[in-house]
């Protein structure tokens, strides 16, 4: 499964697939980045990232992307 952040309104989706860009609560569409392949509670081989500017944590199997964090710029991850 692949970590997907919502850029605008900061919402968290595990899924195969692209997420549906339709009804984001922010107004428009959603704006999605994919962080990593994990999810968001934790399992075999995957460890806790969390990042520094806008909060958000992941599970990831390996560093997630910098790009698109909703606080401005990249992501600044630090492993837990």
């Amino acid at each position: 499964m692949k970590v997907y952040l919502c850029r605008k309104c900061r919402a968290l989706v595990v899924s195969e697939g692209f997420p549906a860009s339709a009804g984001c609560p922010a107004g428009g569409a959603h704006l999605w980045h994919r962080l990593c392949k994990g999810n968001l509670t934790g399992g075999s081989g995957l460890n806790p990232y969390i990042c520094k500017k806008c909060g958000v944590t992941v599970y990831c199997s390996s560093a997630p992307s910098s790009a698109g964090c909703p606080a401005g710029g990249g992501h600044l991850w630090t492993r837990l």
